[in-house]
């Protein structure tokens, strides 16, 4: 399970990835992708995920038990839509906003492993003192 400081840093960045902030990237990837519509998808993507479910599955808090499975899932969104549809003419601007996504979710990424390592070294170093007698 994740500590809550890894909890933490994942939900905040689900969060602002699927905030009204990023409206214009996110929205084809805030739930399961329609198959009426892409009735092939489940044939070629054998594990589909969307910001949605990946919030779901962490706020279960037993799913991930790192911050990286956590993160391989969150790419895995961005990179099926780019797979499903990197082959078919018309759907290129799909494949550019999982790539515009793909950019952003890696920028959030770095900056949020950042903030936690400045977290990390400002929190006081416990020191024990050993004192021998003679």
């Amino acid at each position: 399970m994740l500590s809550t400081e890894d909890y933490d840093l994942c939900h905040q960045l689900v969060t602002k990835l699927a905030s009204e902030s990023y409206s214009s990237l996110n929205y084809l990837f805030l739930e399961p992708v329609d198959t009426t519509y892409f009735p092939t998808y489940d044939t070629i993507i054998s594990r589909p995920m969307d910001l949605g479910t990946l919030r779901r599955l962490l706020e279960e808090r037993e799913t991930y038990k790192t911050i990286e499975e956590f993160f391989s899932d969150l790419m895995l969104t961005f990179q099926n839509a780019i797979n499903f549809h990197s082959d078919i003419k018309d759907n290129a601007w799909i494949v550019k906003l999982a790539k515009d996504m793909t950019k952003l979710v890696n920028r959030e990424w770095k900056a949020a492993l950042q903030k936690r390592s400045k977290q990390w070294d400002a929190t006081p170093a416990v020191t024990t003192t050993t004192t021998t007698t003679t």
